[in-house]
């Protein structure tokens, strides 16, 4: 997992052997290596000023470092389960996780405290269950720009979009499926990443496509999909204008509409 700083001057990297090590964009050179992770790092995110780095990890922790010292500010202790995607609010107040036993938790920055934690209800066609026999596996998480929603994105190819104050789901998308087979494997959503101004959401999936998708409730939201990948799509971004959206994937390469 690779995180790149806003200034592009700095790339974080978790790692299999619970590390996470920072290193200069430019010369390759390792800047420092944080330690704390008891397993596999699975995410890594910075926060916008680039003065912390956020990591969950297969421990079932979330870790926030001083990126500048390398030192753990505080772990965040709650998933179950490991911890698979994490991310920043814009103003770095708080932090996302998703994890592998179907929350997604919201944590204050500076104190640690869980501000919040919502449950993802398994759905496929027209099953809902909240079993604990099913991983529902919160695969990704992302922050709007305005810092009032959060995005997350399961392995039953559904996409949430949550009230972040309240904790309400305020939109469910049932992506479309060009394989209908009853192996939700094939359909798990890997990425996902808000346009600039909020109003448009990329996701990228294990059907090798990327859709995107309009974020107001209520919409008709699947606007456009694009495909040309031959792999999983494990990476989406927009362009800082919200005129390109940029995809990488497992088949290797980046592609940019």
């Amino acid at each position: 997992m690779l995180m790149l700083i806003a200034d592009g001057k700095t790339v974080a990297s978790g790692s299999r052997d619970g590390t996470v090590r920072l290193w200069d964009a430019a010369t390759g050179e390792e800047q420092a290596v944080l330690r704390g992770h008891d397993q596999e790092v699975l995410s890594v995110a910075f926060s916008a000023d680039g003065k912390t780095v956020a990591s969950g990890s297969r421990d079932g922790t979330v870790r926030l470092w001083d990126a500048a010292t390398g030192k753990e500010q505080v772990a965040l202790r709650g998933h179950d389960q490991k911890v698979l995607s994490v991310a920043f609010s814009a103003d770095g107040k708080t932090v996302a996780s998703g994890s592998q036993d179907g929350t997604v938790r919201l944590w204050d920055a500076v104190t640690g405290e869980e501000k919040a934690a919502w449950r993802v209800l398994f759905r496929y066609g027209a099953r809902e269950e909240d079993d604990d026999n099913h991983h529902h596996n919160c695969l990704v998480v992302a922050f709007s720009p305005d810092g009032n929603t959060v995005a997350s994105g399961s392995m039953d190819h559904t996409l949430r979009l949550w009230d972040a104050a309240t904790g309400e789901e305020k939109v469910l998308m049932h992506l479309p499926r060009d394989n209908q087979s009853g192996d939700l494997t094939d359909h798990r959503i890997h990425s996902v990443a808000f346009s600039p101004d909020g109003k448009t959401v990329a996701i990228g999936s294990t059907d090798n496509e990327v859709l995107l998708a309009d974020a107001a409730p209520g919409s008709e939201q699947t606007a456009l999909m694009l495909r040309g990948h031959d792999g999983k799509v494990y990476s989406v971004a927009f362009s800082v204008d919200g005129k390109t959206v940029v995809s990488g994937s497992q088949d290797g390469t980046v592609r940019l509409p």
